[in-house]
């Protein structure tokens, strides 16, 4: 079943450019956090956090951490407020007059305590708690479902936390990641330096000895950026897909895929090379890893095997942020030509004019293309067949192959690909 989201109303499009050039570093996608600033609206993941879940099991999984929640996110508002000697910069809305001050840290106090009769007051480091039940095979997640999961995964840490991020700028993700690397446990970010929300981050994460490595060459060619989104715990668990941590991305039409065991451990060796790449050394305490990438891919590898894909699928599902690379616009072609049923969906608030080509071109072969609504930002990047679900960071453009650096993962589990296939229906009956 889809999670609802709260919707974010459309504040203009960008302007067109060359296909070669749909993803300079100044991306597209940087610009979503900036329209939902604009219009008015508060990154509900970035805040107390006490809201009624999208999914009942986001809610069960949250329900024992409100009070911490609370507290965390209290003290960070009160830094801002005193003008703490951190470098993280308070978001518009976010500062405060002192006076009101001890009022709201007994609200937030109240809102923590009221889901936990009973409780003992948490540390100020969450203990570290096993993964969910609520999750017990791969799954396909969405909206506030995907930051809960996370939140869990960092909370269960034991061993290590590794993050690549574009957007970093959720101030929960943020403390959770501070607070255990604080506690001892080795936290390492692959981060895009170039990325406004991230780039103010890296400071502060740094004071809390988070390890840092931001993405240059040879992992990035000239002009590209750190665009993969991907959470790996303990070598055991992974969080994949295309949802940013910033400033209102919970509110984007976006999916994660979670999973576990071979793919984790694949996960883990992945973001190994990807730490050496960039000149850095494990430290010591992180599980090692050296499996070789078969499911979890990136660059021409990646378009390579999506293309291969396509080439034998029956049915095809995309749900695509932006589609601008003439090889997957013509493969997709050819399938419908060829008999496939091929179903398209792109974003049109962001990326509509760009996306309005491969509309066009689509259509005239007989696949069938929809405009997501335009109240809302479509930021995934899912294709689903009748044989496998790729879902991860890469846009269908030419530079997610070329000059950045994606990660995509390449699932036949049948559990998320009858997720993904669901998921699918319900944004394309979406009005």
């Amino acid at each position: 079943m889809r999670c609802q989201h709260p919707a974010n109303p459309s504040n203009g499009a960008t302007a067109p450019f060359a296909e070669h050039f749909t993803e300079l570093r100044w991306d597209q996608e940087k610009h979503i956090a900036q329209t939902s600033a604009k219009s008015g609206r508060r990154n509900k993941s970035s805040t107390i956090r006490a809201v009624p879940m999208a999914c009942a099991h986001s809610a069960a999984e949250n329900s024992g951490n409100r009070l911490n929640d609370a507290v965390s996110t209290a003290i960070i508002v009160l830094k801002s407020s005193i003008g703490t000697t951190k470098k993280r910069e308070v978001k518009p809305g976010m500062r405060i007059s002192f006076r009101w001050i001890a009022p709201l840290l007994g609200i937030f106090l109240l809102a923590g305590c009221s889901g936990a009769t009973n409780a003992n007051i948490a540390p100020s480091v969450p203990a570290a708690t096993p993964p969910a039940t609520s999750i017990t095979q791969p799954s396909l997640l969405e909206g506030q479902a995907i930051f809960d999961r996370a939140d869990n995964m960092i909370r269960s840490a034991q061993h290590s936390i590794l993050l690549e991020m574009y957007e970093l700028g959720d101030a929960r993700e943020i403390a959770l990641l501070e607070q255990k690397a604080e506690s001892g446990i080795p936290v390492l970010a692959v981060l895009d330096g170039s990325e406004r929300e991230t780039a103010k981050a890296i400071p502060e994460l740094e004071a809390h000895h988070v390890k840092v490595q931001i993405a240059v060459a040879p992992l990035i060619e000239k002009s590209g950026i750190q665009h993969a989104k991907m959470l790996v715990v303990d070598d055991s668990q992974v969080l994949i897909g295309g949802m940013n941590w910033g400033y209102g991305s919970v509110e984007n039409a976006d999916a994660d895929v979670y999973t576990h065991g071979a793919t984790a451990k694949e996960a883990q060796s992945v973001f190994e090379s990807d730490w050496r790449k960039l000149g850095a050394t494990i430290p010591a305490g992180v599980p090692l890893e050296n499996t070789s990438a078969q499911d979890i891919l990136s660059g021409r590898p990646l378009l390579k095997a999506i293309l291969t894909e396509l080439n034998h699928a029956q049915t095809i599902q995309a749900a695509l942020f932006e589609l601008s690379n003439r090889q997957i616009i013509g493969k997709l072609a050819e399938r419908a030509k060829a008999g496939a049923k091929v179903q398209v969906l792109l974003d049109t608030r962001m990326e509509k004019e760009i996306n309005s080509r491969a509309a066009k071109q689509l259509s005239n072969v007989g696949v069938q293309v929809k405009f997501y609504p335009g109240n809302q930002v479509l930021h995934a990047k899912m294709i689903v067949t009748d044989h496998v679900t790729i879902i991860g960071s890469a846009n269908g453009s030419y530079d997610a192959f070329t000059r950045n650096h994606e990660l995509d993962l390449l699932t036949r589990n049948p559990g998320v690909m009858k997720e993904a296939h669901a998921d699918f229906e319900a944004m394309l009956a979406r009005q």
